[in-house]
């Protein structure tokens, strides 16, 4: 599955698609299975936010630690805790307990690093259950989790993450 971005006057919209493959057609077909939302693009801001503790990070279960990561970037384009996990930013809403980011009550997606954060998104990082797979595809599958929700992580930031993680994942 992933986030494919359509434009339409003018104005960006995301849809989760999904590939799968036809044995008797030979070739790839992709579904659209859910819309996303309207795309928003924030910048970050100039406003430096608090530093990252990695002892404090490393001793938390993975779950809660990639909450503490979205908290974090959400900081960084300016998003406010309003309550306990629920950000604002101007009209838009995000709720990490309801795994919902809203604005004016529709879905939406808002536009990080390389990535889409999203109720899709969302629910991917919050839930996030490794793939019976070596190592290094478990790896690839937390960093694309991560990156695909718009995270930006260092490269050496995360492989400390992940070594620290890997060995207490189920």
């Amino acid at each position: 599955m992933f986030v494919r971005v359509k434009l339409i006057k003018n104005q960006k919209y995301a849809y989760l698609v999904e590939n799968k493959w036809h044995k008797s057609k030979k070739s790839a077909r992709q579904k659209t299975t859910k819309y996303l939302g309207k795309i928003i693009t924030l910048k970050k801001d100039t406003v430096p936010v608090q530093s990252l503790d990695k002892t404090s990070l490393f001793s938390q279960p993975l779950k809660d630690a990639c909450v503490i990561l979205l908290k974090l970037e959400l900081e960084k384009y300016g998003f406010l805790e309003e309550k306990e996990s629920i950000f604002k930013y101007g009209q838009i809403i995000i709720d990490l307990n309801q795994r919902k980011i809203t604005q004016g009550g529709k879905p939406v997606s808002i536009e990080l690093n390389q990535g889409f954060l999203n109720n899709y998104t969302i629910q991917e990082i919050m839930d996030y259950r490794p793939p019976e797979a070596t190592r290094k595809e478990v790896a690839k599958s937390l960093a694309t989790t991560l990156i695909s929700g718009g995270l930006e992580l260092d490269p050496s930031f995360f492989i400390d993450f992940f070594q620290n993680y890997y060995s207490h994942l189920d």
